[in-house]
């Protein structure tokens, strides 16, 4: 599984996925086009520390456009080139990444003047590494942008051993403050994670308060609760049965989230509380249950909440 939902399983060896038509700035990647200003951002997860691991990069030969990796010192690096026989300029970060950890990585580039542009590198959202020296701009070419694989000396050596999530290409170079909201998985701001808002519901922008399958649940709440926000059917359902003067609440969960209990024994005003041991429930993906220690009280009012683990 990935950091938000699927994601790019790749083994080190001669796995990758391309985008051949990828544009970062007008016509790039076309022809004699030049990137004045560029980010890249995704979620990584390594298995294989100690050797190349490219995340993205789009080097139509060994001297010409970008490529973002780790390096072989698990360093972070964005490296960048003017043109073929240009020096590059490479940038790695202080720290060094871990396997089996899912970790958010990005980098900007800012185009000057050659030799006064910027780099800017990010390890969860804190910055970690830059220049105000590189080269620029970024010579491009008509190759396909690479997830998971490098080009170099006219073929592909190093291949991403792990998992890659959320690859996001920009036309500029995004802030600190919007590096963090990339790396929250929610671009435009409204609760819903941008790999499930894709997935659900398409192209087509919906905020978190729209239902619309008519089932009284808004598109925030159909993501809790891990339903479908365009299947009227797709609902948490829940009942209630009398054990041994007990409320037991049977449910249909998911391993995807976690589940509480609440009560209310006055109506008006309504006054929620945490049911006693029946808080931080993991879902088992089957028929579940919840148990109310207390006795049964007449007219007391249960709800089920599903929340993110």
């Amino acid at each position: 599984s990935g950091r938000f939902d699927t994601a790019l399983s790749l083994d080190g060896f001669n796995q990758y996925a391309s985008r051949a038509s990828a544009s970062l700035n007008g016509p790039f990647p076309g022809k004699d086009a030049a990137a004045t200003d560029f980010s890249v951002c995704a979620w990584i997860k390594l298995d294989t520390l100690g050797q190349r691991n490219p995340v993205c990069g789009k080097q139509g030969n060994e001297q010409r456009g970008f490529m973002f990796m780790i390096e072989s010192s698990d360093s972070l690096a964005l490296e960048v080139f003017r043109a073929t026989g240009s020096p590059g300029t490479r940038v790695a970060s202080s720290a060094t990444l871990s396997a089996g950890a899912w970790t958010h990585v990005a980098a900007t580039y800012t185009f000057v003047a050659d030799g006064t542009s910027l780099v800017r590198l990010y390890i969860n959202g804190i910055e970690d590494g830059g220049t105000d020296f590189a080269e620029g701009p970024v010579t491009v070419n008509t190759t396909s942008l690479d997830v998971g694989r490098y080009y170099w000396s006219s073929s592909h050596h190093p291949h991403f051993d792990g998992l890659i999530d959320e690859v996001q290409v920009f036309s500029r170079a995004l802030t600190p403050g919007e590096i963090q909201t990339v790396m929250g998985g929610d671009v435009d701001r409204d609760g819903l994670p941008d790999g499930w808002e894709f997935e659900m519901l398409g192209t087509t922008a919906y905020n978190g308060s729209v239902d619309l399958d008519g089932d009284h649940m808004g598109n925030f709440d159909e993501y809790l609760s891990d339903t479908h926000p365009t299947n009227g059917q797709d609902v948490l359902r829940a009942r209630l049965n009398l054990v041994s003067n007990h409320i037991e609440v049977i449910f249909d969960a998911s391993t995807a989230r976690v589940y509480s209990l609440r009560s209310a024994d006055t109506r008006i005003p309504l006054q929620w509380q945490e049911v006693p041991g029946a808080t931080g429930h993991w879902g088992l993906g089957i028929e579940d249950r919840m148990m109310d220690p207390r006795e049964h009280a007449t007219g007391r009012l249960y709800q089920l909440r599903a929340i993110l683990p």
